[in-house]
């Protein structure tokens, strides 16, 4: 009689980077244009719409990389939930009760 031999199941694995280790410095996904002349008059200046505790010091160190690598990333990411977002069923660990 022969020995049945079972694989192990595994499910896949990607190494993803984070996007801030995909970042390029001068790479943008969007520019956003100044405002037109007369916007710009309408709203009048910027320094006192915020309140003081509210103004940045220092710009915000975000990842400088282009759109269509944003959305590649994300949709690697999205590959790797084991389809558990393509589906009707959310009893995957939710029940409460």
């Amino acid at each position: 009689m022969s020995e049945t031999k079972l694989r192990r199941f595994h499910s896949a694995r990607w190494d993803e980077p984070l996007l801030v280790d995909l970042s390029v410095p001068g790479e943008r996904g969007v520019l956003v244009p100044s405002a037109e002349p007369e916007v710009a008059a309408a709203v009048g200046e910027l320094d006192g719409l915020l309140p003081p505790g509210l103004v940045r010091v220092a710009l915000p160190t975000l990842p400088e990389i282009a759109q269509p690598q944003v959305v590649r990333h994300f949709s690697r990411l999205s590959q790797m939930t084991m389809g558990g977002d393509v589906t009707s069923d959310i009893g995957q660990g939710t029940c409460t009760t």
